[in-house]
């Protein structure tokens, strides 16, 4: 870092790869200069010098801004990387005449080092100087006149200034090596990140407190209340097996699947939660596919590394809209809350262990598991788990609960009304709008010159999620849905066992979906009515042009509708008529 250490301007980069950022000109070729230049550049961290190769910069921004001030669909930062890509900026080091021009402006300004220069190897990192006569970089006032001045330029690197792809997702900052002063991050600057709004950062907040770096909420955030928390995993290994057996991991029909089973969970916990007036401690979610506004290749964003493991540990907003969850006033804590050290010991200390199981043992009058364990039968309503757990600790703190324990209770609230209630509760805040759209299912021109967003055999084919899991039993006679009690423990409504959701899909195959819940919890369209192809519209089809065509392909497949994709065929391969 001896030479960045002296350059006039210091940014961070979008690259998410540490093997394109850790390398030059010609280990990535042919990406080009290396050093995260692969990626765009981006402001969220910046240095500027006190030299005038800063002032040339921000002049040269400043008029680049004034120049798009009445442009649409822009800002600072695409002005930014647009102004440094005119300059032409290209390495010091592969120009005897850059250097020397470099060299003479850090000399001007008694930065020059000698000693940094000769030590210059093929692990230094990179400095990029711009061209001569760039006109708008004049390091003085508009009031001013003067000549253009040459500005050198070099990246952050990307272990050190993290993004919220390589700190939240990868978790660099636990990769091997992160105990190293020059490999420990500096700033988490909280890029590639969703769930906020115009009035407040909502997704911002969730994850720097999910990672222990949100230090403003009050004492009672850590220490009020009773809180209830899942022990074990969401899913078993086996579940797990199973869904990657069946699809592929291009594929994002892999993530709805395994998605749909923690989603489930999630369900029956806040539900819990609610019958307990508990807290709700989010469990550590998973994801098997980036969440990313552009294309995917192999469920990962493209610039990610290759073998970055899949699944991994995700953030809540990866996953849900955490606005739904603070406008609903639903009340939780992020996955890691019982760590920090701010929770008192009072909370973890008072803890009762909730077992489901037909066979568990009772435990015995005056034994210490009867003071930390609440044992119930299969098919036990969740409105009654609150009275065991005081029975056992009249003083309890903290609920634990497994998932297959949570999976036995009957899902019964007290009555219809409380259960019609959560219903509508848990459809808004457990569905969120996000699309997952995987390159190898793409036509192979989209993007390029001449392809039309608007053609739905060519636009495209992405995957949507997520739909809320299936709701509590409703009974109109108000009885309780917990027939079998001693049984298998399996609620049954209408005379038929409750079943989850195998997927958490929406919209199958679209470019756009029309798929939501809205406030109430009423559902935009019925789930049997989500776009299944883009054949069947996506809010965007010119059927002026494409009608016809569109009309002619329905009506060949049966029920005039998509088949459903089996999530592992890329679908664009069957278009055998032209588009």
């Amino acid at each position: 870092a001896e030479l960045i250490a002296i350059a006039d301007v210091l940014v961070s980069t979008d690259e998410l790869d540490e093997e394109y950022d850790a390398f030059g000109r010609y280990e990535r070729w042919p990406h080009g200069a290396g050093w995260g230049r692969r990626t765009d550049l981006n402001t969220g961290v910046v240095l500027f010098r006190a030299t005038n190769g800063s002032k040339a910069f921000l002049q040269a921004w400043r008029l680049a801004m004034l120049a798009k001030r009445e442009a649409e669909n822009t800002n600072d930062q695409f002005i930014f990387v647009a102004m440094v890509r005119d300059a032409g900026i290209e390495p010091v080091t592969s120009s005897p005449e850059r250097m020397r021009t470099w060299r003479a402006s850090l000399a001007a300004h008694g930065l020059h080092r000698p000693e940094a220069f000769g030590r210059i190897s093929p692990s230094t990192r990179g400095v990029f100087l711009s061209k001569e006569g760039f006109a708008s970089a004049a390091p003085c006032l508009p009031s001013e006149r003067c000549a253009p001045q040459r500005f050198s330029l070099a990246t952050l690197p990307l272990r050190v200034f993290t993004g919220g792809h390589t700190y939240f997702m990868q978790r660099l900052h636990n990769a091997p090596g992160h105990d190293l002063p020059r490999l420990s991050p500096l700033t988490v600057h909280f890029t590639f990140q969703y769930s906020d709004t115009p009035d407040y950062p909502h997704g911002k907040r969730q994850r720097a407190r999910e990672a222990a770096l949100w230090a403003v909420d009050p004492p009672d955030y850590y220490s009020k209340g009773t809180f209830l928390r899942l022990v074990g995993p969401l899913y078993s290994q086996a579940q797990r097996v199973a869904v990657e057996r069946r699809f592929p991991e291009w594929s994002p029909q892999r993530h709805m699947a395994l998605d749909a089973i923690q989603r489930a969970v999630v369900r029956d916990l806040l539900a819990l939660s609610r019958a307990l007036g508990a807290a709700l401690v989010m469990p550590p979610l998973t994801c098997s596919c980036d969440r990313y506004w552009g294309h995917l290749e192999n469920c990962r964003m493209p610039t990610a590394p290759r073998a970055m493991p899949l699944p991994y540990r995700c953030t809540q907003d990866s996953l849900f809209e955490i606005k739904f969850w603070n406008d609903k006033k639903v009340d939780f804590r992020e996955a890691d809350f019982l760590d920090d050290a701010r929770v008192p010991r009072a909370v973890t200390e008072a803890a009762v262990r909730v077992v489901v199981h037909p066979d568990a043992p009772l435990p015995q009058a005056g034994t210490a598991e009867e003071t930390f364990s609440a044992v119930l039968r299969p098919g036990t309503p969740m409105s009654e788990v609150g009275a065991a757990v005081r029975r056992a600790n009249a003083d309890a703190r903290l609920v634990e609960i497994g998932a297959a324990d949570l999976r036995r209770l009957c899902k019964w609230l007290g009555s219809t009304e409380q259960n019609a209630a959560f219903n509508a509760l848990q459809r808004y805040v457990l569905h969120e709008s996000a699309r997952y759209c995987p390159a190898e299912d793409h036509w192979p021109e989209v993007d390029r010159p001449g392809w039309d967003w608007m053609n739905p055999f060519t636009a495209y084919n992405c995957t949507w999620g997520f739909t809320p899991p299936t709701d509590f039993p409703e009974p109109a006679d108000g009885a309780p849905p917990c027939a079998g009690r001693a049984a298998a423990g399996v609620p049954v409504a209408g005379g038929g066992a409750f079943a989850d959701r195998h997927n958490s899909t929406s919209c199958a195959r679209a470019m756009l979906c029309d798929y939501h819940v809205r406030e109430g919890g009423e559902l935009s369209i019925e789930l049997e009515r989500a776009s299944r192809c883009n054949l069947e519209g996506y809010g965007g089809v010119n059927y002026t042009r494409h009608g016809a065509a569109i009309k002619a392909a329905l009506a060949a497949m049966p029920g005039g509708r998509c088949p459903y994709p089996d999530g592992v065929t890329p679908n664009w391969k069957e278009v055998v008529f032209d588009p």
